[in-house]
């Protein structure tokens, strides 16, 4: 299966990123571990266009990280990614940890899915024939060690002013909504 991965671009992010999508990079890695086929497109540098990406790559499936102070952009590709795309789209991130079912009425398939059988995933929302099911909370990951680093060739590191290193699980102000983060 090919996998793209997106971090979209930020309205409030105008002088463009200044570290690489870290919690892409772990996801992209995990999935690459387990024979995928993975590509970060990071629209956030501003280097290369979706409907570019889409035909040369051809992906199974597209992954969009979803901020909340992405969602209009989110919302403009998506829109993009439904005539170009007809394939599985997969929302995650905070804001799409934070409101699933949203995510799901936006126009989402899964929102951080297992397509096979999504309904045997725990933590997930998805969209069953109109119906728009959740499935029971996952359980924190106990030993971070399991987790593999990031591959940062996945990135062009010149375009980033800063490497970063995640210190702890998920958000750095002690906010508790957002512990699931790191898993996305």
């Amino acid at each position: 299966m090919k996998v793209l991965l997106i971090n979209p671009p930020d309205q409030y992010s105008r002088k463009g990123p200044k570290h690489y999508p870290l919690g892409l990079g772990y996801l992209a890695t995990t999935l690459s571990r387990r024979g995928e086929s993975c590509e970060v497109l990071d629209l956030a540098s501003g280097k290369t266009l979706l409907v570019d990406k889409l035909r040369s790559y051809q992906p199974d499936v597209v992954g969009i990280s979803v901020y909340s102070t992405t969602m209009p952009d989110v919302q403009k590709l998506l829109a993009t990614l439904k005539q170009e795309f007809r394939e599985h789209t997969i929302a995650g991130g905070p804001h799409a940890t934070l409101f699933p079912e949203e995510m799901v009425r936006e126009g989402f398939d899964f929102v951080v899915s297992h397509i096979d059988d999504p309904s045997t995933v725990r933590g997930i929302t998805f969209n069953d024939n109109g119906a728009i099911v959740s499935t029971p909370k996952r359980e924190s990951i106990q030993n971070l060690d399991e987790l593999a680093f990031p591959d940062r060739q996945l990135f062009d590191v010149s375009v980033y002013e800063k490497n970063i290193v995640m210190g702890a699980r998920g958000c750095s102000y002690g906010c508790r909504c957002l512990s699931a983060l790191v898993y996305f």
